[in-house]
């Protein structure tokens, strides 16, 4: 019985936090005044990114609606409020007035749950504009993936997107506007301690034709991934690729599509920190660029002090800068 339970999951890398951090404390050792300095910065830094988050949802609940009436992305994104709001529990003890909190951060510091709602805002964009759906996806991988992508110099992340870059491009002559990260799931133990069995959830952009299958075969983005992951079993092969649906999860829930793009995200990073003890502190979330300088333009509407609101010929030229070359890539 204790030799079934030691060989379970065997065949998925074993994970110890713990030991991951006491190896990584040994190998650098940093200045208690540096590391004093940089939890500051990261918590004011944290402070101000929940707050950007409750913003960014609050403003989708209040527009509930609005979908049907010409309400867009860059709407919703200009009716945040130019100063977001830390709770006041935060700011009891500190020395510092509220306004140094109460404002977004800058793009580079937003980090990755920021980031991550804001990819989908940037596709969510882009689908208003074209036949394209946002499709909330998992991949599940093999182990044989997972041990080359975790033996890859370059690193996990970037082996795995150059792999279902080339598949895309392969099975549907393009690549569409997509952003991953890595999830843990436990095979025994928890997601500190004990075998492991890496997986992906993202966001991808698809037109009609990517998603849907014909005679009951393999959607061709189905078969990119397959192609990208590799050979597995046949009972494998059926939850190698998951796609889900934004607007049926939000006619379950009572919410709208909007609020459930943004509750994605939460639910794809849960253990995000885990994740990147177990890739050796790499990073755990990447998109394609289109889908980053989106992004990032999008979220400047939220900085003032660098993008005051705009005029028609800004919203105009922004417009043509978000979606340069995107319908051209579509139709190539």
């Amino acid at each position: 019985m204790n030799n079934e339970h030691e060989t379970r999951g065997a065949e998925w890398p074993y994970f110890d936090l713990y030991a991951t951090k006491k190896i990584a404390k040994s190998r650098k050792k940093v200045t208690r005044s540096i590391t004093k300095s940089r939890k500051k910065v990261t918590f004011v830094d944290q402070l101000r990114i929940d707050a950007t988050l409750d913003s960014a949802w609050l403003a989708a609940l209040l527009h509930r609606g609005n979908e049907s009436a010409g309400f867009s992305i860059i709407d919703l994104i200009q009716s945040i409020p130019s100063n977001i709001q830390v709770s006041n529990y935060f700011l009891q003890d500190s020395r510092r007035q509220a306004q140094h909190y109460n404002k977004a951060p800058e793009w580079r510091n937003a980090r990755h749950r920021l980031k991550a709602v804001f990819y989908q805002l940037a596709m969510l964009h882009q689908a208003e504009q074209s036949d394209c759906r946002l499709i909330p996806f998992t991949a599940n991988l093999t182990p044989d993936f997972v041990n080359k992508a975790l033996r890859h110099k370059k690193g996990f992340i970037d082996y795995t997107k150059r792999k279902i870059d080339r598949a895309m491009k392969s099975e549907l002559s393009r690549v569409p506007q997509y952003w991953f990260v890595v999830e843990l799931a436990p095979v025994t133990g928890n997601p500190i301690k004990g075998r492991q069995r890496p997986h992906l959830h993202g966001g991808i952009l698809l037109t009609p034709p990517e998603k849907e299958s014909v005679r009951k075969q393999k959607t061709p983005i189905s078969r990119a991934f397959h192609r990208a992951i590799g050979k597995c079993h046949p009972d494998f092969s059926e939850r190698l690729f998951v796609m889900d649906d934004h607007k049926t999860y939000a006619q379950q829930r009572g919410i709208t599509e909007i609020t459930a793009a943004l509750n994605w995200p939460g639910y794809c990073l849960k253990y995000y920190s885990f994740t990147r003890w177990f890739l050796n502190r790499q990073p755990n979330l990447t998109a394609d660029n289109a889908t980053k300088r989106q992004a990032e333009a999008l979220y400047g509407l939220l900085t003032p002090k660098s993008s005051p609101k705009l005029s028609t010929e800004d919203e105009a030229a922004l417009e043509v800068f978000m979606n340069f070359n995107y319908e051209k890539q579509v139709s190539a």
